[in-house]
């Protein structure tokens, strides 16, 4: 009697281990990935190159470069917010993306809720630079 509920038992555990390799996911990535960024010839053009460069190396996909002028990155943002979130579309844009919404009002995408920072892939100082005859030597006494 012992046999009979003992062998149910193993051979379940037998079939789930057998039939366990057909449900694994696809293996990822399995189709180019989208770098989505503004206007061809900038700055930004040329460090989403560099990304893209790097995750075709590393992922062994391809990753396209589509550059989205127009708006001032709201073009890019909002493809790049209305693309599936499946991790083949990212975007390459400078911090005034996260500040479109109050500089235009024709903006149809969320910065905040509806992309997320990943990565910080390069960074720019910024310069300031007065004449010389202005008697200001820090930005505080300048404002």
């Amino acid at each position: 009697m012992a046999l009979l509920h003992f062998f149910p038992r193993w051979f379940l555990l037998g079939i789930l281990v057998l039939t366990s390799s057909l449900v694994q996911g696809q293996r990822y990535p399995n189709k180019p990935k989208h770098v989505i960024t503004g206007a061809p010839g900038g700055g930004i053009d040329f460090t989403a190159r560099i990304v893209a460069q790097g995750l075709t190396t590393t992922l062994g996909q391809q990753a396209i470069v589509d550059n989205r002028g127009g708006g001032g990155g709201i073009m890019a943002g909002e493809i790049t917010a209305s693309a599936s979130p499946d991790g083949y579309t990212v975007m390459v844009y400078s911090a005034n993306i996260w500040l479109s919404p109050f500089l235009q009002d024709n903006v149809r995408f969320d910065p905040v809720r509806e992309v997320a920072p990943i990565s910080l892939v390069s960074s720019a100082p910024n310069t300031w630079v007065v004449h010389p005859s202005l008697p200001v030597t820090t930005i505080k006494e300048l404002m």
